[in-house]
């Protein structure tokens, strides 16, 4: 069932945001002014997308100018269906109202951002709409084409993609419109009026059916299946080239969708960059404006500080001549002195302190020479005494340290010998200890070789890596005993599935017959029905004008005589007869009198009939609905049948799919594992 489910405002006739469900029987109540017309004529607008028949006064706002007064202005509409929800967006597109689908449930996301700031950009809810899975149509600005798409009415060639939106399908709609405004308006909401309106707004035009339009749908099919057909062709070798070159094309389709993605990554990277620029722009023209002021400040600094350079130029070009003309003269100076020798003059003069200072220094030699001379003798004498009273004295002092060394050495000699002995006596104890030991170790290692010279022997008699290979061969049996299970299991899973959808079918089948069994009496009954009421339509038809309306007005008291015996269908309501009255005005018929007391029988009048069609009309619109009931039960029956058989199914094919992706994993641990094998007995 296809319904109207919800209606969200986002910055929509004075309402931020607000979500109202219509997903069932709705009650409005409020004071006047909290919004009752205003959601009442949004929902009026998804069925009749005719600004002009909302019921809005002229002195009001349009259509437009309130429910979309923003550019970030929506609203939107939820509508469900079976296979899921897809919503339908009210958008502002050049000053009016135009409409966009999009594919899946609304989400708030798509206009709202973390900031609870509605978008205004188009592309940029179209990006939230693709990474939330969804995709949203182009932009539909005619109303027409809204109904047609809404209403079912799609089988232009450019509304083809629209098919999966519409409520109803029917390319008569104009009715159902009309009908839902005339209610919501409150014009008139009595039976007639809505019978009449539908009755109205049918044309008596014969419902022609579009031959060319079933031969495109048949060659379509034939198309079809010569295209299905490709995929069971196989070549001379057995290979499908159909397959393998659908194979390619996949490939080729995965390596395209990967280049759109990273196209729409580029993208959307690219609006991002160009975004962060634009608003990077005006602090940029800032920046701009204040280096240009810069700029300016730094041209007039420049200048000034040019003309100072210049002043500065000109007093030192001032300052270079007088340094020029002093110059000239030094070197004028230079060549007067140079003419006069005065290198020689001014070396004379410098030596002048040197030649004084080495005179007096000669002077002082000279006195200390002649002062000191008279007393080196004596002086040498003395010496001479002193040095030799010391030499005794020292020779005296040695041969005391030499006596009391010697003393000390003999001393240390004796403890030497004494601590000598006892390490000697130490030394041999501690290496007869050792060798004792070393006796024993002997003995033991002797023991040890022995012992494995044995352990030798039996490992050259033994299989070597034994336990490895014994390992590897019971793992292989193991796993071959696994595989031969599993393998076993996925047979009996698929033998399994295959009762169940049997038993499902079996069961469905026993539903249906059943069923059909019931549909079946009831429809004998219905065609029973439609019989009798074919002829009371016929005979009801025919009353006008027919022999019994004449008997009515021309024979009173017929239904006493006459009645009893003529045929309803033949006689009684035939219009052809030409009934007049005899002149003996008698009982008689052709000339026959009988006796019509004990003759009983039930005349109905066109007023009976009528009653009695419309008891049987009733009593097979009753069976119309008792067969349309069984209908939906059993569908409902076989599908509670086929779902309860369905999850047992879906859980043994689950099963079944993990035990045969175990079931290819087992040849490669066979495969590794006999690597190993081989391996363990090349080491042997």
């Amino acid at each position: 069932m296809r319904y109207l489910n919800k209606v969200i405002f986002l910055n929509s006739a004075h309402v931020p945001y607000a979500e109202v469900k219509v997903d069932g029987n709705v009650h409005f109540i409020g004071t006047q002014g909290v919004g009752k017309s205003t959601l009442l004529r949004a929902v009026l607008f998804f069925y009749n997308a005719d600004k002009l028949r909302l019921g809005i006064p002229k002195e009001k706002k349009n259509f437009d100018s309130f429910y979309l007064p923003f550019a970030n202005s929506y609203i939107v509409y939820e509508v469900m269906r079976e296979n899921g929800a897809y919503t339908v967006v009210v958008t502002k597109s050049m000053g009016r109202a135009a409409f966009r689908f999009i594919d899946a449930p609304y989400r708030k996301e798509w206009f709202v951002d973390d900031k609870n700031e509605v978008s205004a950009d188009w592309s940029e809810i179209r990006t939230r709409v693709s990474e939330s899975g969804g995709s949203a149509s182009s932009l539909i600005t005619g109303y027409d084409m809204f109904r047609d798409i809404i209403f079912g009415n799609n089988r232009k060639p450019e509304l083809l993609q629209f098919r999966k939106y519409a409520i109803v399908e029917s390319p008569r709609y104009q009715n159902i419109p009309r009908t839902i405004q005339n209610v919501f308006l409150n014009s008139k909401l009595d039976a007639d009026f809505i019978k009449d309106t539908i009755i109205q707004s049918m044309d008596d035009n014969e419902f022609v059916i579009d031959l060319s339009y079933y031969r495109s749908q048949i060659d379509t099919f034939e198309q079809e299946y010569s295209d299905v057909m490709l995929w069971m062709k196989q070549d001379k070798s057995g290979v499908v080239p159909v397959k393998k070159q659908a194979d390619i094309v996949i490939g080729k389709y995965r390596t395209l969708l990967f280049s759109k993605k990273q196209i729409e990554e580029g993208r959307a990277e690219l609006n991002y960059s160009e975004k962060m620029a634009r608003r990077k722009l005006p602090e940029l023209e800032e920046q701009i404006v204040e280096l240009k002021r810069e700029a300016e400040r730094y041209t007039r600094l420049l200048g000034e500080e040019k003309d100072k350079f210049d002043n500065e130029r000109d007093k030192l070009i001032k300052q270079s001549g007088i340094i020029d003309s002093d110059l000239k003269k030094i070197r004028d100076k230079r060549k007067y002195y140079a003419s006069e020798r005065i290198d020689e003059v001014i070396s004379r003069v410098n030596r002048e302190p040197v030649l004084k200072y080495e005179q007096e220094s000669l002077f002082k030699v000279y006195n200390e020479l002649t002062n000191t001379y008279s007393d080196v003798i004596s002086k040498y004498s003395l010496m001479e005494q002193r040095l030799d009273a010391g030499f005794a004295k020292f020779e005296n002092d040695t041969n005391t340290k030499i006596l009391n060394l010697k003393g000390e050495l003999n001393g240390r000699i004796s403890d030497l010998m004494k601590k000598s002995n006892e390490q000697s006596d130490e030394i041999r104890s501690v290496y007869e200890e050792k060798l004792k030991n070393f006796s024993d170790s002997k003995d033991f290692l002797l023991e040890e070789i022995s012992d494995l010279k044995q352990q030798k022997t039996r490992v050259e008699c033994s299989v070597h890596f034994k336990d490895e290979i014994n390992g590897c061969e019971e793992r292989l049996r193991n796993l071959s005993s696994e595989e031969k299970d599993t393998a076993m299991k996925v047979d009996c899973m698929k033998l399994e599935c295959d009762r169940l959808r049997q038993k499902s079918d079996d069961e469905t089948s026993i539903l249906e017959r059943k069923f059909d069994r019931e549909i079946d009496e009831i429809l004998r009954h219905r065609k029973q029905l439609d019989a009798e009421i074919e002829s009371l339509s016929f005979l009801i038809n025919n009353s006008k004008g027919s022999f019994c309306e004449w008997l009515d007005n021309n024979k009173p008291g017929w239904q006493d005589s006459i009645g009893k015996i003529a045929d309803e269908k033949l006689i009684l309501y035939n219009q052809n007869l030409s009934p007049e009255l005899v002149a003996d005005g008698g009982n008689s018929i052709f000339g026959v009198k009988i006796k019509l007391a004990e003759v009983e029988r039930d005349l109905r009048s066109p007023e009976q009939l009528k009653a009695e069609l419309e008891t049987k009309s009733s009593e097979r619109e009753a069976d119309t609905r008792k067969i349309n009931l069984l209908k939906e039960e059993k569908t409902k029956q076989a599908e509670t049948i086929k779902n309860k058989h369905r999850k047992q199914i879906s859980a043994l094919s689950g099963e079944m799919r993990l035990l045969e992706v175990q079931l290819q994993q087992y040849p490669l641990q066979v495969k590794s594992l006999t690597a190993d094998l081989v391996s363990w007995k090349r080491k042997e």
